[in-house]
């Protein structure tokens, strides 16, 4: 059995930055393959920036030796053409698909402070592997594989970096460990149970622990197990969906400190990681927790409501035209995913009654902008789905706001201040419920506390990724944020939450 961990790879997990958000570090499983095609740029670009710590990838050799990432040989698979990367030249690859380098990933790892989890796919790779990174001088990375000899190899290198054995379901972890002579097991157990949680058990980590192993678990997206898996002491856990395991008040996954207020308005719903004004941008927000969506109205020739932005179909979806023109069949059958990414090919423009529908099933909020659409027709399906309280309307066109009122004088409105003379004329226009004011305003301050004043709810809009004005919005205390960077909005919320945290308790 294994002693201890060899002692220049525990000198190498010394010196690697600790996760972003405590705990088990965050690994982006091929990138952040949820939203992104696995394994490219783009994917491990992703996952960074959706909160990972480190990006798992596959590497394998090409037949003149360069060494590429992709979970399997054939090119079939992933990128939908004939070859294998084994029998190919590098030259010949590039003319076929797209994959990366691992030179490329390193060095967009060293940009980005993310460290590299790297599975070995052939036998020729781990040699590579390790000269590439010795090549760049990289610390931060794991090698690993569930070929055990594989990974004893890396140890006749005299490896510096700490190796992984990669432990398939019924498999003795330890075992495989002592024999690859492994400095980490990464239990492959996601399939074992709907709870695998559970089989992480006291006495496997007390052995792990007295081993001196570390633990890498599974690639989980579930947020139950999620939950269960980042309350254990392992050194991390793979997710394809880097952004459930970052912490944030409300997350079914990984509920955080502090307050859930201000409430988050997601526009266009997540649209930096799904196609926006998707079921599947508003799912993403209200999977992480995010209280709000907000989703553009049109209306098709028949009458029929739906969440688009724009009044023609060429930016978002494989048509053209104005919506105006088009019945709900035609437009039903249209892709509004693939202009995102493949990942999110199929994708259709929904209804507005669906995504009230999504929205209820989470207990979540829409911020509902009326475009080219009659103001009757939605005010009358959100009536009828019994969703009037937990929305609010706006529309660039005023004569739609003042035509709102009219029709009911329980609705919630937003105005925005820009929009008017004073934030008191904003207030009184239409009776409004809600005012946004711009964080670029002249006087922020002045204008929120005018806000309250006139009992009215504050939304703050920033539309940006600087990181100073998402601090300033934290110490403003708005009752709504409109933004459309929630990454950027979780990370900073956490420090600061963490950062209050910390003065309290040095302060009693």
């Amino acid at each position: 059995m294994i002693d201890c961990i060899p002692s220049k790879s525990a000198q190498t997990l010394q010196q690697w930055p600790e996760s972003r958000f405590g705990g088990p570090r965050i690994i982006g499983h091929r990138g952040a393959c949820h939203h992104v095609v696995e394994n490219t740029l783009d994917s491990f670009a992703m996952a960074t920036m959706l909160g990972a710590d480190m990006w798992e990838l596959d590497v394998r050799v090409t037949a003149d030796r360069v060494c590429v990432i992709s979970h399997d040989d054939d090119l079939s698979a992933v990128y939908g053409v004939a070859g294998k990367i084994s029998e190919l030249s590098y030259a010949q690859l590039c003319q076929r698909a797209q994959l990366p380098t691992l030179a490329q990933a390193i060095a967009l790892a060293q940009k980005s402070n993310t460290g590299l989890y790297i599975e070995l796919k052939d036998a020729a790779s781990g040699a590579m592997a390790l000269a590439e990174l010795r090549k760049h001088q990289f610390s931060y990375a794991v090698l690993g594989s569930f070929a055990v000899q594989w990974v004893a190899q890396l140890q006749q290198l005299h490896c510096e970096y700490p190796t992984s054995i990669l432990v398939p379901i019924d498999a003795d972890p330890f075992a495989l460990a002592a024999a690859a002579q492994a400095s980490i097991v990464h239990l492959c157990w996601e399939r074992a149970s709907d709870t695998p949680q559970h089989l992480v058990t006291p006495s496997l980590l007390a052995q792990a622990a007295q081993l001196s192993l570390q633990l890498v678990l599974w690639h989980e997206e579930r947020p139950s197990v999620i939950k269960a898996l980042m309350q254990l002491p392992v050194m991390g856990i793979c997710t394809d969906r880097p952004e459930l395991m970052v912490p944030y008040p409300g997350s079914p996954a990984r509920n955080s400190i502090g307050s859930s207020k201000p409430q988050i308005v997601c526009h266009r719903g997540a649209e930096h990681i799904a196609p926006e004004n998707t079921l599947a941008a508003i799912e993403r927000v209200f999977e992480q927790g995010l209280g709000w969506a907000e989703i553009d109205i049109q209306q098709t020739a028949d009458e029929q409501l739906i969440v688009l932005h724009d009044c023609t179909l060429q930016r978002t979806t494989n048509g053209s035209g104005n919506v105006a023109n088009f019945t709900y069949q035609q437009i039903s059958a249209l892709d509004a995913g693939s202009f995102f990414n493949p990942c999110y090919k199929g994708e259709k423009i929904p209804l507005l009654s669906q995504v009230i529908a999504l929205a209820k099933s989470f207990y979540k909020s829409l911020y509902i902008e009326i475009k080219q659409a009659s103001v009757a027709k939605v005010l009358a399906q959100v009536k009828a789905q019994n969703f009037l309280a937990d929305c609010f309307f706006w529309s660039f066109d005023s004569e739609k706001l003042r035509e709102l009122r009219a029709l009911d004088d329980t609705a919630n409105i937003m105005v925005r201040s820009q929009d008017f003379p004073s934030v008191e004329l904003a207030c009184r226009s239409v009776a409004a419920n809600v005012v946004e004011i711009e964080m670029s305003a002249a006087d922020v301050v002045g204008d929120i506390a005018a806000v309250r004043a006139q009992g009215c709810s504050v939304m703050l809009c920033y539309q940006g990724c600087d990181v100073a004005v998402f601090e300033s919005m934290l110490t403003l205390r708005p009752d709504l944020i409109n933004l459309n960077r929630p990454d950027i909005w979780k990370e900073v919320f956490y420090r600061f939450n963490k950062a209050s945290t910390s003065q309290e308790q040095c302060s009693t």
